[in-house]
């Protein structure tokens, strides 16, 4: 798709998203966020922003329905809200604060039970199933194909708590050779970055 061809359908997506008050549900959820989400080096309010603005980009050059970006954005939001360092049921936790919030929000459930299962798409190792939950997937770590790959990198190696040279010679390349695309997007956009960073020089 043409920069031209996205920014026209990227239009049509909030024209659409006015005409039925998505916008509006959008801007309650992010303000939520914004005050609610953990406050650590790599999980926070900027990520799940990363993650919701990489939804919608995706979403629009994948050609998915404009209702399906609009869930997209909204488990994009919350795929994190529930965060506890060292846990292991994040996803499930958050998932499962998402459906009593959003129910709220006025969100149907056929809408919060595609979400919910969006943002338990998130868990890895990741076994994502059908376009959305692809999507959501490629976003999550959406940063490995931009210029933010190395702050992302470094945060991420900051809230683990993890040495340098290990991060760096070990586990992020370790994570990079085990990692896949699941969309023609993310591989469009992404596929070079990985195999440059995978050739970097190890640390001394």
């Amino acid at each position: 798709m043409t920069i031209k061809e996205m920014r026209s359908k990227t239009i049509e997506l909030l024209e659409f998203y006015k005409k039925i008050g998505y916008d509006e549900k959008l801007k309650q959820i992010d303000l939520f966020v914004k005050k609610r989400a953990p406050k650590l080096p790599y999980h926070n309010y900027k990520h799940a922003l990363m993650v919701c603005d990489a939804a919608r980009f995706y979403g629009v050059n994948e050609g998915i329905f404009k209702e399906n970006i609009f869930l997209l954005e909204t488990a994009a939001l919350l795929h994190d809200v529930v965060y506890v360092k060292g846990r292991t049921d994040n996803e499930e936790q958050s998932a499962k604060f998402a459906t009593l919030f959003l129910l709220k929000q006025g969100y149907s459930s056929s809408q919060i039970n595609i979400i919910y299962k969006l943002i338990l798409a998130t868990k890895m190792p990741t076994k994502p199933r059908g376009i959305l939950q692809r999507i959501m997937c490629d976003c999550d770590v959406g940063y490995i194909g931009t210029k933010e790959f190395d702050t992302m990198s470094e945060k991420l190696r900051l809230e683990f708590g993890v040495e340098k040279r290990k991060w760096y010679n070990e586990d992020q390349p370790n994570f990079l050779r085990n990692h896949k695309y699941y969309t023609k997007t993310a591989k469009e956009l992404g596929g070079s970055k990985k195999q440059e960073i995978l050739a970097r020089p190890k640390l001394v």
